[in-house]
């Protein structure tokens, strides 16, 4: 437990003045030293600082669910919740874990789930494949 604490005091203090790369890879660390359960506003705060600096779209939409499912479970915040679902939702139209978020925070994913299916169908040039993806 103390060489934890050791760790995050290591990875907080570099944190304090980094930027650029060094700054991705101390978010990714401290991700995963900082426990949401019992310091939730650092977790969020770090977790939106690497999700800022993702430079995949992939990697963006899934930090994006995990603020989501993080707003929701443990925040009890919907509207956070529903705005990070979205965001994810935008970068990955199909992405099932937050199309079930947004379900449990509206109790339906309905128009968004359509909304998905239409930009996703839109990416298609060839008429017979955008109705495959519909």
């Amino acid at each position: 437990m103390r060489d934890l604490e050791m760790a995050r005091g290591f990875f907080e203090h570099a944190w304090a003045g980094s930027e650029g790369e060094v700054r991705r890879f101390l978010a990714a660390e401290l991700m995963t030293l900082v426990d949401p359960i019992d310091n939730l506003g650092r977790w969020l705060e770090v977790t939106q600082e690497r999700r800022r600096l993702a430079t995949d779209p992939a990697r963006r939409a899934q930090l994006d669910y995990e603020l989501a499912r993080a707003h929701l479970d443990l925040a009890d915040d919907r509207d956070s919740a529903r705005a990070c679902a979205l965001a994810c939702l935008e970068a990955a139209p199909q992405h099932g874990p937050a199309l079930e978020l947004l379900s449990r925070v509206d109790g339906s994913a309905g128009p968004e789930l359509a909304e998905a299916f239409r930009r996703e169908a839109a990416t298609y040039s060839d008429p017979a494949a955008r109705a495959d993806a519909w």
